[in-house]
């Protein structure tokens, strides 16, 4: 009654005391059957586990690659594209919860990639990325980190991808759950037509370009389409992006050629709305658009 107000009756208290203790007891079921799921896997665990960062890589001038093994030597459980890792950091000066990042690679790799970031500060009073900034200045290749087991539900396995066509847009760091899904579907030699669209903000600072071009070139049914919204001098004219602005209505008529696609969406607040707004409006059904959202999708709809 402190929350509902004075007008609630003692059965509608009841029946919503009765509905939550049915959501508790879904959510409980659902996380046992996830811990479970990821500790039967061959080599798989739960809590944290000890990796060692095998390298590092520059992906472009804000987003470097992490590759780990385990530091036991013992076998890597695979994963469905899409998951994430919760990565666990000592930090020497600032304790802080641990933080998730997609997998970026392909489960065929025979390793864990995670593409982290380099997180500014979006005022000069606001604080920078404290781990992110910790990542890519302080750990390096030898060193270890904890981390979490697989996990995820914005998954795409190229076994049950049928014969749809599909698309993925991709905005900034939103790249690297879509780029593992697309490098699995080729490795798998899918035949579904492929659409990756790529939103950054220009050649200096957009992620995988090297990886893309190879997919696009290796397979026959795969299409990549670039664009920047803040081009550097020679990025359009040197064709190192097909169009300069942001992904808007007329952009994706041009793009995307079947509403009936699998959409798979990700990357910052204000791109998925936009995407999401526009591809309702060219008719797209909400159960063909999938998302990596923290949030009621109500958010996205404006």
């Amino acid at each position: 009654k402190d929350v509902m107000g004075e007008a609630v009756t003692d059965d509608i208290v009841n029946a919503v005391a009765e509905a939550y203790g049915v959501l508790a007891e879904v959510c409980i079921a659902r996380e046992a059957a996830i811990y479970q799921d990821q500790k039967s896997r061959p080599g798989g665990w739960n809590g944290y586990r000890r990796f060692v960062v095998e390298r590092k890589e520059p992906e472009s001038s804000i987003v470097t690659s992490f590759y780990l093994r385990p530091a036991d030597d013992q076998p890597l459980p695979g994963y469905l594209p899409g998951q994430y890792l919760t990565i666990r950091i000592d930090h020497p000066t600032t304790p802080t919860s641990p933080r998730n990042y997609s997998l970026s690679g392909c489960p065929s790799s025979g390793h864990y990639r995670i593409s982290v970031k380099r997180e500014e500060r979006l005022t000069p009073e606001a604080p920078e990325g404290l781990i992110s900034h910790y990542l890519h200045d302080q750990v390096q290749a030898g060193d270890t980190v904890e981390v979490g087991p697989p996990c995820g539900e914005f998954t795409l396995d190229p076994e049950q991808a049928g014969n749809r066509p599909l698309v993925f847009l991709a905005g900034g760091i939103g790249i690297t759950p879509l780029l593992a899904m697309a490098e699995s579907l080729v490795h798998a030699q899918a035949t579904n037509p492929v659409t990756f669209i790529q939103a950054a903000r220009n050649s200096q600072t957009r992620a995988f370009a090297g990886s893309l071009q190879t997919l696009r070139d290796t397979a026959p049914n795969f299409t990549l389409r670039t664009i920047f919204d803040q081009p550097l001098p020679g990025d359009a004219a040197e064709g190192r992006c097909d169009r300069v602005g942001l992904i808007d209505d007329a952009c994706l008529r041009d793009w995307v050629s079947n509403t009936d696609s699998e959409f798979y969406i990700c990357g910052p607040k204000p791109f998925m709305q936009g995407v999401y707004q526009g591809l309702q409006r060219m008719g797209v059904e909400d159960a063909r658009m999938h998302l990596e959202f923290f949030g009621p999708r109500q958010e996205l709809a404006g």
